[in-house]
């Protein structure tokens, strides 16, 4: 299934709009798990109630962990009301670095609104395989968004460590990564 169809999907379950915000988000989802809630139900809809709840619960996780925080100055009301940007799909742009079609994976990224730790790491990865100069700042960046994250801490040590104009191979970029 395509990232649209299955984001289209997510959204229809919880039926919230494109441009939900979190506090939508969090009431649509609490409406429809009273609505389906297998206590609240007939005991033969059961299986059916828990089936719903599963799928529920997946697309308010999806959601609310792809609503970027409020920053820590903002009044809780501002906070309640910013609105959902959409994702854009790492895994798939990971793929697209893992095999090799750089140009692929930096137009997808290019095309998002969101630019957050991900986004920036995954960018600096695309540069570093592309045997970019400025990979390092886009690591760094990534590193000060979320400086806790070991994947980028080591992405940005291997491309610090990197003699200029030398292309590494993609199975040494799998291990240093993603800790293969």
């Amino acid at each position: 299934m395509a990232f649209n169809e299955d984001y289209e999907r997510l959204r229809a379950i919880l039926g919230i709009a494109e441009n939900a915000s979190a506090t939508e988000i969090k009431d649509a989802y609490r409406k429809a798990v009273k609505l389906w809630h297998p206590d609240a139900n007939a005991p033969q809809d059961r299986e059916k109630c828990e089936e719903v709840l599963k799928e529920l619960n997946a697309a308010y996780h999806f959601f609310i962990k792809q609503t970027p925080p409020a920053p820590e100055n903002e009044p809780d009301t501002i906070q309640h009301e910013r609105k959902y940007v959409s994702p854009f799909p790492a895994a798939t742009i990971r793929t697209l670095i893992i095999r090799g079609r750089l140009s692929a994976a930096e137009a997808l990224l290019d095309s998002t609104a969101l630019r957050n730790a991900e986004w920036y790491y995954l960018k600096g990865l695309v540069r570093y395989w592309a045997g970019r100069a400025d990979a390092a700042e886009y690591l760094r960046t990534a590193l000060a968004i979320d400086p806790s994250n070991a994947e980028y801490r080591r992405q940005l040590r291997a491309a610090l460590r990197r003699p200029k104009g030398l292309k590494n191979s993609l199975e040494r970029f799998f291990n240093n990564a993603f800790d293969v």
